[in-house]
């Protein structure tokens, strides 16, 4: 009887090492999916800042 409630509590901890895995696993492409738009993000508001200078710039010489 103790065999099988070991057996079976192996067992589940099995399981429970293969879900946390597969989350962990999950957690970082998305980590991943989150740093790439971030970086995105980033790169876009760069872009916005040096429209914004070089409008700014034009501004300025024209008055």
């Amino acid at each position: 009887m103790s065999d099988n409630v070991e057996n079976l509590i192996l067992e589940h901890l099995r399981i429970l090492r293969s879900e946390i895995q597969t989350l962990r696993t999950e957690m970082h492409a998305e980590f991943k999916d989150v740093k790439l738009r971030m970086s995105s993000i980033e790169a876009a508001m760069v872009s916005i800042k040096h429209d914004s200078a070089d409008i700014r710039g034009d501004y300025v010489r024209q008055h």
